[in-house]
């Protein structure tokens, strides 16, 4: 008996994915170009993708080209900014070009975690202070 209501304690305790910070994967490198659109560099490492290299011609890194919204949020990144500060700057600098900013931001930070692109870690106490200014400024917006 005592399982089951912890696993039901746990389940209802789920965290509010805006209150993650979005941090970039050292592990990758990326470029900016002209048009200020990024591009991430994904080594291509391991026992499989050697085979890939050199009987298929996989590349040794591949390339992952982001679109304007992405390459903004991409830049945003910064390790301090929660995802409730993404999504104040994206409907700062896309206004209503933006919407539905807090699904297609989510998701599209989802996509870059599931990739490994990024972590989420949850924030602290000095990100909170920030994350509060934040969330005022969105709700002036």
């Amino acid at each position: 008996m005592e399982v089951f209501e912890i696993k039901r304690r746990h389940l209802h305790k789920k965290a509010n994915y805006l209150d993650y910070i979005p941090v970039h994967n050292a592990a990758y490198t990326y470029t900016k170009n002209k048009r200020g659109l990024i591009t991430i560099r994904v080594p291509n490492t391991g026992w499989i993708n050697r085979v890939a290299q050199r009987f298929f011609g996989m590349p040794e890194v591949s390339t992952i080209r982001l679109d304007t919204y992405g390459s903004y949020v991409w830049e945003q990144i910064d390790g301090k900014r929660d995802v409730q500060a993404l999504a104040c700057v994206m409907k700062e600098r896309f206004g209503q070009n933006a919407e539905p900013l807090y699904e297609r931001l989510i998701r599209f930070l989802e996509t870059l975690r599931e990739n490994k692109y990024i972590h989420l870690n949850k924030d602290g106490e000095e990100a909170q202070k920030a994350g509060s200014a934040s969330k005022q400024c969105c709700r002036e917006a």
